[in-house]
């Protein structure tokens, strides 16, 4: 579904927490060439979430 509105609205940067479906929708922004802001939840500065694992590399921007 989220991809469904990812083509329908066209956005130009994805910023994103993190939840749920975040790290596929980073991927497919990236294939689309469209930025990628990335930010950590504060409740999670010790230990990187999986999230943050996957779309670190991709990231234009990293937020912790």
């Amino acid at each position: 579904m989220s991809f469904y509105y990812f083509l329908r609205e066209r956005p130009d940067v994805i910023v994103t927490t993190g939840a749920h479906t975040a790290a596929p929708m980073c991927y497919i922004a990236k294939l689309f060439r469209k930025k990628v802001v990335f930010i950590e939840s504060f409740a999670k500065m010790t230990t990187p979430t999986n999230s943050r694992k996957l779309v670190y590399p991709i990231a234009d921007l990293f937020i912790v």
